[in-house]
């Protein structure tokens, strides 16, 4: 007789059932994936990013043909469901290739995985996003190899005819075998100001704030690129691109006009009336005035008054005097009396001036 399992039982078997299948699973992506039979979002390295994307709106596996591209510079072809190209001249050029549909957001990432074919002196590959559709505005990624299996990632804009480099990560090792077999996986993004280059297997990033390319919402793009010579140097699959906000969510951003101030009418200042200096009043002689001097008022004598008292006194100088001269003001005769600054009439009243 067997006995009937208790609910604990029941509990612990489907437990054990489920962290099997879970077991399952994981073996069963990780045996495909290692196969390269698929290819996850994890492992391109989008999962880990502060900024999550949207679905991929580019992807291209290069299984089939270049129509959705456009050239520029040297000769791009698919070979083995790879891309590669060579320099289309005599001389090492710098390739891009731009796929034809434009991302909806100004924000967006794109990646790649990148494998390096030959070996030499120099090698750069990468990758390029905030393109206009002339591609004389866009921000560039590049792995660049600077010694024997040493290698290091750099960011630069292209505007204005100039390709400034913008930030450059310090030399990390990536064997010539492991960039030829298994190859690096690349992200590139364009987050508002902030320009963002990821690689993994090794795992480096570099990042950079910079606002010298237009955002350009609805109409951007993007694409792969690389130093060219007359031989592959390098190959790319598993392209992908998305945006990293919903285009309603990532308008242009436009200046804001400034409210024009209303100006408050200003009140006229009124000026306050400034009093004029007034004189002291000089002390006005009293009683009759006497007619030889018609234009002030002097005392007639007795007290026989002279120049200088009646200075004084009244403040009167140049006096026009008339005969007979009481005070005799006039001492030369000329009609005027108390004259400035000789000092010839009037020095005293009872003394004359000798003709």
């Amino acid at each position: 007789m067997f006995n009937k399992p208790s609910p604990h039982d029941d509990q612990a078997m489907a437990g054990w059932s489920l962290k099997i299948l879970a077991v399952v699973i994981a073996v069963a992506v990780a045996i495909a994936v290692s196969a390269g039979l698929i290819t996850s979002l994890t492992t391109l390295g989008w999962a880990d990013r502060a900024v999550e994307a949207s679905s991929p709106q580019i992807t291209d596996d290069f299984s089939g043909n270049l129509r959705l591209w456009t050239r520029n510079g040297g000769i791009w072809s698919i070979n083995a469901g790879q891309l590669e190209a060579v320099r289309s001249g005599a001389v090492n050029q710098t390739g891009f290739l731009r796929h034809n549909t434009a991302l909806l957001s100004a924000n967006h990432r794109v990646s790649a995985r990148i494998k390096r074919v030959r070996t030499g002196a120099t090698n750069e590959a990468g990758l390029f996003c905030r393109s206009n559709a002339d591609q004389t505005e866009f921000y560039r990624g590049l792995l660049k190899r600077v010694g024997d299996n040493l290698y290091r990632l750099e960011i630069s804009a292209l505007v204005g005819g100039e390709s400034p480099t913008l930030a450059t990560s310090e030399a990390f090792t990536l064997t010539d075998a492991q960039y030829a077999n298994r190859g690096v996986e690349m992200t590139l993004e364009a987050d508002g100001n902030s320009i963002r280059l990821f690689l993994t297997n090794p795992s480096v990033r570099l990042s950079v704030t910079d606002s010298s390319i237009p955002r350009r919402p609805r109409n951007t793009q993007v694409g792969i690129t690389a130093r060219l010579s007359s031989g592959v140097q390098n190959r790319w699959d598993n392209f992908l691109a998305a945006d990293l906000a919903a285009p309603s969510e990532e308008p242009e951003p436009t200046a804001t006009p400034e409210p024009t101030p209303t100006e408050e009418p200003t009140e006229e200042p009124t000026e306050e009336p400034t009093e004029e200096p007034t004189e002291e009043p000089t002390e006005e002689p009293t009683g009759d005035c006497d007619p030889s001097y018609p234009d002030v008022c002097i005392p007639p004598a007795p007290p026989d008054l002279d120049c200088g008292e009646i200075r004084d006194m009244f403040g009167y100088e140049d006096i026009r005097v008339l005969q007979p001269d009481p005070h005799e003001l006039d001492g030369d005769n000329d009609g005027v009396g108390c004259e400035e600054p000789d000092g010839t009439d009037g020095v005293t009243g009872s003394d004359t001036v000798e003709p």
